[in-house]
């Protein structure tokens, strides 16, 4: 964030500054953050939060504006809407989680697939039928005989080349 100093005599007198946050952050480390841009420095300072119903309830699943209203009425609001907004981090944690899982499982296929790739270009070709296997498990619903072109760009430098030949492809 800005480190600022209010050399303002008048803001300073009425308070400090006052920063308004307009949205609930998603991590609390940033809320946090965005609290401590208000009394900088041994001044005084404020912070409000002021949020749209409307817009946390898209935001954030669990704050539907009835569930919202409802609770407005009990306990502490801001409570129940950081809970809400631990919740989702947590879920979306767990997601991400999955999706790792499941990249590292096709990177362990991938790997054995240049594996075998490669003994087959220095002549092993008793692995030739796991290659089309494995070609035709990620290629499913081609039928026809095709031609596959292997291309292996370690810097990523062909990475446009890579990307045009797989659109023309596609088409």
């Amino acid at each position: 964030g800005v480190d600022f100093i209010c050399r303002d005599d008048a803001t300073e007198k009425a308070g400090g500054v006052c920063v308004i946050q307009t949205f609930l952050s998603e991590d609390i480390s940033e809320e946090i953050q965005i609290k401590g841009r208000t009394a900088r420095q041994g001044q005084q300072g404020s912070y409000l939060l002021i949020l749209n119903m409307e817009h946390l309830a898209k935001k954030f699943r669990a704050l539907s504006v009835p569930v919202v209203e409802q609770q407005k009425k009990g306990a502490d609001l801001y409570d129940f809407i950081s809970q809400a907004r631990v919740k989702q981090h947590d879920t979306k944690s767990e997601d991400r989680k999955g999706i790792i899982e499941r990249s590292n499982a096709l990177h362990k296929e991938s790997l054995a697939f240049q594996s075998t790739l490669i003994a087959c270009t220095h002549g092993d070709v008793s692995k030739t039928k796991t290659v089309i296997d494995y070609l035709a498990k990620q290629n499913p619903g081609i039928r026809a005989k095709s031609r596959t072109v292997c291309v292996f760009d370690a810097t990523g430098s062909m990475s446009g080349v890579w990307n045009n030949t797989r659109t023309y492809i596609a088409e």
